[in-house]
């Protein structure tokens, strides 16, 4: 089959198959990578996609249908680590490829597809290979987005082909065991594309150089896609991870960070969290009233955290928070260790149940409290978009009483939630994107940034406060 010159327009993959592609050789097979993640313990693998893309390269080096092998990935996690090219040319040599018929490309952005494109397209203007073949190894759900790129970039020569195909064409029998060498992984089809990939691929149809997906990648940096194996209920099981390489590195730096969490506490504590509406979204006063159990569904997941804490290592469990919804209604202390007890969870001591409205006022007077009782290792568990504000409004309180030397630990209710049940783990991703998770960061933002000229929160205080004394009306 003829190879593909400048301006003759690339054929659907419906069709041509692979096996038609695979009847030709290639000087070139330029394995797109598609990223790497990072294990718990921080040490880098690649991805499901690029470790799959891997070997189905390999194979077709083996059967003597390409002769080198150019890489142009990512810098998933920053410079100073390895990049998706030196993972991928480690499990090609791993793979008995010589060292030689390995070309990485040197470019200072590889991040996004169109950048890879774009220093593939150098590769071969810089050395005169206009008249040389190169082969795309990639997805199925890649192919329009990159066919746009080559054109768009003016590759000669240029064919594509799904690594899939290559697989069924070498292998039928393809199976689990294949891959072991790279990385053990039981599904062989990205099953899941997403609106962003959906975007992406028809962005490129007008934006054939990805100028738009550049200043993207610039402003957030490499992407993390991957297939994370998960357990429940059902079984063990696949599920997409798509996330950005920042975010995992702080997800991973998280865990190893609560793995120095000291292994007992002198006290825990947990705030109720019931009057949360902001832009007209949220929790009031009237819906906390309607409740039979007279918590918001934030506080009954704060109400759930002791159910998960060793007793020997959360110390002593205190509930938070005063009578927000009116006189006539427990105190979010104590209907959040009412509700407890109903769960058979250890009880929680409602401590400052009628005196504290708010952050300010819990921080303030469990700074006093710590102080009485002697504590000098306190946690405090909260939801996530509140652990910021908490830790800055504690912190401030106990350096005003005096409490420097006491270690303060703020962590997020959600992570101790999630090992509860599936159940609860989807809940919380759905509080997760919900508008309430939404308009409530907005908030916190606001919060947290009047802190920075009011420290002690006081403004914050006295409109909780004329809050409180209108919902006792």
């Amino acid at each position: 089959m003829p190879m593909r010159n400048e301006g003759t327009p690339m054929p659907r993959p419906e069709q041509v198959t692979a096996s038609e592609i695979l009847k030709n050789s290639y000087d070139y097979a330029v394995l797109m990578p598609y990223s790497q993640n990072l294990r718990d313990n921080g040490n880098q693998r690649l991805s499901f996609y690029s470790a799959f893309a891997t070997n189905a390269t390999a194979e077709a080096y083996k059967a003597g249908k390409i002769n080198q092998i150019i890489l142009c990935g990512e810098t998933t996690f920053g410079k100073e680590m390895k990049s998706t090219s030196d993972l991928q040319k480690e499990a090609l040599v791993r793979m008995g490829i010589p060292e030689q018929d390995i070309i990485p490309l040197k470019a200072k952005n590889l991040d996004n597809t169109p950048f890879q494109i774009e220093a593939v397209a150098r590769f071969q203007k810089d050395n005169d290979l206009a008249d040389k073949s190169f082969l795309f190894i990639e997805f199925p759900f890649h192919d329009n987005r990159i066919k746009n790129y080559i054109n768009g970039y003016s590759i000669k020569n240029a064919q594509t082909v799904s690594a899939i195909g290559i697989h069924k064409h070498f292998m039928p029998g393809f199976n689990q065991e294949i891959m072991e060498e790279v990385v053990p992984f039981d599904e062989f089809e990205r099953r899941e594309v997403g609106i962003g990939s959906l975007f992406a691929r028809q962005l490129s149809t007008i934006d054939k150089k990805g100028r738009i997906h550049k200043i993207i990648t610039r402003m957030r940096g490499g992407s993390v896609t991957d297939n994370r194996r998960v357990k429940d209920e059902t079984g063990t099981h696949l599920v997409l991870e798509n996330t950005t390489g920042k975010k995992r590195m702080a997800e991973v730096a998280k865990r190893k960070e609560s793995s120095k969490t000291p292994q007992h506490f002198d006290a825990t504590i947990i705030p109720g969290e019931n009057i949360r509406k902001f832009l007209g979204v949220g929790y009031d006063r009237e819906y906390i009233r309607g409740r039979r159990d007279h918590l918001s569904p934030w506080s009954k997941l704060q109400a759930l955290v002791p159910g998960q804490l060793d007793k020997k290592i959360a110390g002593e469990l205190i509930s938070t928070i005063g009578k927000t919804a009116g006189e006539n209604i427990p105190s979010e202390a104590g209907a959040m260790s009412a509700y407890a007890e109903r769960q058979s969870h250890p009880y929680m001591e409602p401590y400052l149940a009628e005196k504290s409205f708010d952050t300010s006022s819990d921080a303030e007077q469990l700074a006093t409290v710590v102080k009485e009782k002697g504590f000098k290792n306190v946690a405090v568990y909260v939801p996530g978009m509140h652990k910021r504000r908490t830790k800055k409004q504690f912190g401030y309180y106990f350096m005003k009483l005096g409490l420097a030397d006491v270690k303060l630990t703020v962590l997020a209710s959600e992570d101790v939630i999630r090992e509860r049940s599936p159940h609860h783990r989807r809940y919380i991703n759905k509080l997760r994107f919900s508008p309430q998770r939404l308009t409530q960061d907005i908030q916190e933002a606001i919060a947290f940034t009047i802190l920075f000229v009011d420290p002690g929160g006081l403004r914050l205080r006295r409109r909780a406060e004329k809050e409180r004394l209108k919902n006792q009306s």
